[in-house]
């Protein structure tokens, strides 16, 4: 779904002015742009700009930039499309014809070249160059990533279906962090440190930060999307996730503690919402267990860090890391099947019990498990931490060694069985936060409290490793889940 990219914040007054290289290819004035000089100016973040292109007039359909990568690396170049109707519509075109093109991606402290093709009704295109000199982005965690240890370098022979990612966190000044496979910042979020919910998609960024969702455009220009404190919901946690019909939120709502999900569309209106807390009480009543002693209102009991929808089951698939993965009816809101650990305390209830799958032999139950997601081939994919229940007794055992997963869920069986998983070596312990998810073919790891670190691994579909950093010395918050994007090749039509 491609979203509006609304330009509602003005860029700073004082713009650094680039230096401009000719470069048009010959084509006819009268159906393309004729030779001209560009300006670039800096904008809200190193990592943004703006160029301002002349003669957009009707003749013009597109607008495409390119940011040359730096030499020696192997992310794809950023690019952006915008149709002249878009740039028309946005207020982005003066009425002698000088259109105003974002720019985004841009190398911090560094003269970036940016080449700019317009594309006339007619198909043909002419291009020019312009350069840009960015400032440093200054903040703690650009010293950390760039003194990153390059455990596995990227290369051409290990080829990955993403070149972007971003890092999840409440830290810095800035959330998200997007990196590329290099290793470089290519942009930073403008609302301050906000909280860790978070996600990108189109060509915007959805951040989380008490009870306002905010989206961020790629020219780091942000607004409220929405409010949810009327609904009583408050303090955003953890994840925001993809629903069925918008934004699945995380928030917590007085008196329970992370275990409250609502679902709002793109516009910000609510449309679903699920009580955790009140789901598996009245199951619990309803098999007839007595559960005041384990769904505790004001105690973190359930620890909600993850949910997404399974489409072919037209389920909500949550994250519990005190307790296990729940699959839940996403209309009827009624308990399908439970995934976990059967040491843990859940399991000492035969009302709960009742939805437990069964596991074969050589499939392990996920432990304090993060970043539950459904896989190209409709399995259910997590990370698998390994660490027990803090607030709960029994609490189960703990491994002592993290990975990620992924199963088959037969619900007419009521069977589980691992098909899949990734054993790092040596292997890692990571015992909180950290993700996987698949992008194309490709899957992105954060281990993300190792040491009190942060290893970052791309994975090809047979398991390679195409690029591992290990972050030392730094701090899991600004980096507790990472996302593969698609952060080029963005048409705004």
């Amino acid at each position: 779904m491609m979203l509006k990219f609304p330009l509602r914040v003005t860029l700073p007054a004082l713009f650094l002015v680039a230096t401009i290289f000719s470069g048009w290819t010959g084509v006819s004035p009268a159906s393309a742009v004729p030779p001209t000089t560009l300006v670039a100016s800096a904008g809200l973040t190193p990592f943004v700009g703006e160029i301002a292109v002349p003669n957009v007039t009707r003749k013009v359909a597109s607008i495409t930039f390119t940011v040359t990568p730096k030499s020696g690396t192997f992310a794809e170049p950023v690019t952006g499309t915008y149709s002249r109707a878009h740039l028309v519509r946005e207020g982005k075109v003066t009425a002698d014809g000088v259109a105003t093109v974002p720019i985004y991606g841009l190398y911090d402290n560094y003269t970036n070249t940016i080449t700019i093709a317009v594309k006339s009704t007619s198909g043909r295109t002419e291009r020019s160059t312009v350069t840009l000199r960015t400032s440093t982005w200054g903040s703690d965690c650009r010293t950390n990533i760039r003194s990153a240890t390059r455990v596995v370098s990227p290369s051409a022979t290990t080829p990955l279906d993403f070149s972007f990612f971003m890092l999840k966190g409440w830290v810095c000044g800035a959330h998200p962090i997007v990196l590329d496979i290099d290793g470089n910042v290519r942009w930073v979020g403008t609302v301050g440190d906000a909280q860790q919910g978070s996600t990108f998609i189109g060509s915007t960024f959805y951040v989380g930060s008490g009870s306002d969702v905010h989206s961020i455009d790629l020219a780091g220009n942000s607004e409220v999307m929405a409010n949810l404190s009327s609904g009583g919901y408050a303090d955003f946690h953890h994840q925001i996730d993809p629903g069925r019909d918008g934004l699945l939120l995380e928030l917590n709502k007085h008196p329970d503690v992370e275990s409250d999900i609502v679902e709002v569309d793109m516009r910000g209106d609510v449309v679903n919402s699920w009580d955790i807390a009140d789901i598996i009480r009245s199951a619990m009543v309803e098999g007839g267990d007595n559960p005041s002693a384990f769904v505790r209102q004001g105690d973190d009991w359930f620890h909600n860090n993850a949910a997404t929808y399974w489409k072919s089951r037209n389920e909500l698939v949550v994250s519990g890391r005190e307790d296990f993965v729940i699959g839940i009816g996403y209309d009827d809101h009624e308990i399908k099947w439970i995934l976990g650990d059967p040491d843990k305390a859940w399991h000492n209830y035969r009302s709960l019990r009742a939805f437990a799958l069964d596991l074969p032999t050589g499939t392990h139950p996920p432990i304090g498990q993060h970043a539950v997601s459904i896989t190209s081939n409709n399995r259910l994919m997590l990370f698998d931490n390994g660490y027990q229940s803090a607030n709960h007794d029994p609490s189960g055992s703990s491994r002592g060694i993290s990975m990620p997963r992924q199963y088959t869920i037969n619900e007419r069986t009521g069977v589980a069985t691992e098909v899949w998983q990734f054993e790092h070596t040596p292997s890692v312990w990571s015992s909180i936060c950290s993700s996987i998810y698949q992008h194309g073919t490709s899957y992105l790891v954060d281990y993300a409290s190792e040491d009190g670190g942060i290893r970052l691994v791309g994975l090809t579909k047979d398991k390679a490793v195409a690029f591992e950093y290990k972050i030392s010395g730094s701090y899991f918050a600004w980096g507790w889940n990472a996302l593969p994007i698609d952060f080029s090749e963005i048409r705004f039509r």
